[in-house]
């Protein structure tokens, strides 16, 4: 572990939203802003009437999967955005991502974080499926991406799968000018918020993955010197 740590440099995000996190767990009342609570009134509205969701208000806020002002932060990277999946135009809970790309504070932030120093790899945490996504078209570390996730395959169990969809930053990191092996963990079964349940098994499965990047990065990077 000293030789890894002091070799690699850990950085830990631990929240990219926290307006979503808020409005998932506390609905309305989460958001102080009288103008955002307007917004997220207005996104329930209109996912009601284009079909986008048949839940009550307070089961459509526990599952809110965007920022405050409605726009899916998974889909607002700029790295193929014209082919996210959101289809939404206006603000909404999931379907929606956003009037171009990095229009949002919680993107902008990340993004300026990855530009501001040289990366080796990059893990991405979501919850909802048990699998790792480590692929995208144009991928410019495909090799790369694809042996971090055999390693992580092997650790934590989950599956491997290719996202077929932009916008998320992921895909930012595998396609910028300099970019890095990256890789989407999907945790737990069933759709979010996830049920506490969950937790011990999704800790057992994921508490060494910070280290095993390391580990990886270390390898790759120190002791092969591979560019």
């Amino acid at each position: 572990l000293k030789t890894w740590f002091d070799n690699v440099c850990l950085h830990v995000v631990p929240m990219v939203d926290p307006d979503g996190v808020s409005i998932s767990q506390f609905g309305l009342s989460g958001i102080r802003s009288s103008e955002l609570q307007a917004t997220i009134q207005k996104a329930y509205q209109d996912d009601t009437a284009q079909g986008y969701t048949s839940y009550d208000f307070d089961t459509y806020l526990r599952r809110w999967k965007a920022n405050a002002r409605g726009v899916n932060l998974n889909q607002n990277f700029d790295a193929m955005f014209d082919q996210a999946s959101g289809t939404s135009t206006l603000p909404s809970a999931e379907d929606y991502r956003g009037a171009y790309a990095a229009s949002e504070p919680e993107t902008k932030a990340l993004t300026e974080l990855y530009d501001s120093r040289v990366w080796r790899a990059v893990v991405n945490y979501h919850a909802q499926g048990r699998v790792i996504y480590w692929d995208i078209e144009n991928n410019k570390m495909r090799e790369h991406s694809r042996d971090l996730s055999n390693n992580l395959m092997l650790l934590t169990g989950y599956q491997k799968a290719i996202a077929g969809d932009g916008g998320g930053f992921k895909e930012y990191v595998q396609l910028c000018s300099r970019p890095a092996a990256s890789v989407t963990i999907e945790v737990g079964l069933g759709t979010c918020p996830l049920p506490g349940s969950q937790m011990e098994s999704i800790w057992a499965q994921n508490k060494f993955v910070p280290l095993m990047t390391m580990k990886w990065a270390y390898d790759k990077f120190v002791v092969n010197n591979d560019r």
